[in-house]
């Protein structure tokens, strides 16, 4: 988890293959923490960026916005 908005009840996931090697171990534990985070905490939405996504400011901040509304579809793909 990279970051925790408690009032919002939001998990903030950074994508990249930086830590995990390869896209296609990237992909998989991507699938693995998503799954685990699903268990642990049922009523939180889950969002995830990459590191060019923060050369976006604004379509973060769409995002966020879309999950407080509860349109997960397009953070969670």
């Amino acid at each position: 988890m990279d970051l925790w908005w408690e009032g919002a009840r939001l998990i903030w996931e950074e994508d990249g293959t930086g830590p995990h090697g390869t896209q296609r171990v990237s992909a998989r534990d991507r699938g693995e923490r998503q799954d685990a985070f699903r268990r642990l905490y049922p009523d939180v939405s889950i969002a995830r960026f990459t590191c060019a996504d923060l050369r976006r400011p604004g379509y973060i901040l769409e995002s966020v916005k879309g999950e407080e509304r509860g349109d997960l579809t397009e953070m969670e793909q």
